[in-house]
């Protein structure tokens, strides 16, 4: 009986945490919406390539160690070769963990020891 008791005091203790929040004010959304716009599109630690006052901005979240992001990176190149208009912001985000993070040290200390702007993929 006492076991009973617990478990339904267990129960119903974890649905009082469960309450769904208020959604978000119309202004509140705005201000998430300007949040988010300048972490992908202004941030000054994101390197970027391409027209300074693109038409077009592409944002591409790469991995140092990713094979398929080696594989993408030169055809952005090309596309903004190509396409003076367009430009293209690279956020790094280690997909692969502790050895994308370290790739990535290393590409930013390269980058800071040299006049190359963007790292290029190998």
């Amino acid at each position: 009986m006492k076991y009973m008791i617990v478990l339904l005091l267990a129960l119903f203790s974890t649905l009082s945490i469960a309450q769904e929040t208020a959604p978000f004010t119309p202004d509140q959304e705005k201000q998430i919406e300007n949040l988010i716009h300048a972490a992908l599109f202004n941030d000054p630690a994101s390197p970027r390539i391409g027209a300074k006052h693109p038409k077009l901005t592409l944002v591409n979240f790469t991995d140092y160690n990713c094979p398929y992001c080696k594989q993408l990176d030169p055809m952005l190149e090309k596309i903004v070769q190509k396409y003076p208009d367009v430009a293209v912001i690279i956020k790094p985000l280690p997909f692969k963990g502790e050895s994308s993070i370290t790739g990535g040290a290393y590409c930013a200390d390269h980058l800071a020891r040299s006049s190359a702007t963007v790292p290029r993929a190998t």
